[in-house]
């Protein structure tokens, strides 16, 4: 299958709708459906606060060149406006596989063995699913000892042995969205009210399961 660019999809009037995760500085210069994580992440920071939690780490998943959109600075900026300072939020990278995750933050734990963090937000649930084993196998309990929450919402989350916490995007109204937005370019292309890229906005929600909890007493 060939890849075009945003250019090339202009040039040409091949319909095109993206599909992205956070608000860019810059709009599409297409059609765009996008998850807002602003709602879930927030509802998720006052969740842990509510059960005491002061000190945190956010896991980012990146594949080289990737950028991280932007979640880690909006979860810093959620938990610096609630009173938590910068210096009791860590901010750790891996690669996109479990292991990765379970590697970067066992590394983490073992270095800051003292100070750790009592909740953790990844920025996807397999990452989360890595930071669960990684605090497992030094000897931390979740919910006991952390709290961990991820993003995305994959069904297998709640059948773990601890069911994972989660930040959800609406799936089904983002693809439902996209789908009649690029079928309108196809049906009707001379529509003056197509005539300027659309952008559609979806709140993302926080699913709390087994995996947060009070935080431990220091």
């Amino acid at each position: 299958m060939a890849l075009i660019t945003w250019n090339e999809s202009l040039a040409t009037g091949i319909p095109v709708v993206a599909l992205g995760n956070g608000i860019p500085a810059t709009p599409f210069p297409v059609d765009a459906v996008l998850s807002d994580f602003t709602q879930g992440l927030t509802e998720a920071v006052e969740a842990l606060g509510a059960l005491g939690h002061r000190r945190f780490a956010f896991l980012s998943a990146l594949a080289e060149g990737q950028n991280d959109g932007g979640r880690p600075r909006l979860f810093r900026e959620l938990l610096n406006a609630r009173g938590v300072t910068s210096n009791c939020i860590a901010e750790l990278r891996c690669g996109h596989s479990v292991a990765s995750a379970r590697d970067t933050f066992a590394a983490f734990l073992q270095q800051h063995s003292a100070h750790r963090p009592t909740a953790l937000v990844a920025v996807n649930d397999l990452s989360a699913i890595g930071a669960m084993r990684a605090a497992r196998d030094a000897g931390l309990e979740v919910p006991r000892d952390l709290s961990i929450v991820g993003v995305d919402d994959v069904p297998l989350g709640a059948y773990l042995p601890v069911a994972l916490s989660s930040i959800r995007q609406r799936y089904r109204k983002i693809t439902r969205t996209a789908t009649e937005m690029l079928l309108a370019r196809i049906e009707h292309p001379d529509d003056p009210a197509l005539g300027k890229p659309r952008q559609v906005v979806f709140p993302t929600l926080f699913v709390r399961r087994e995996s947060v909890g009070t935080a431990p007493a220091s």
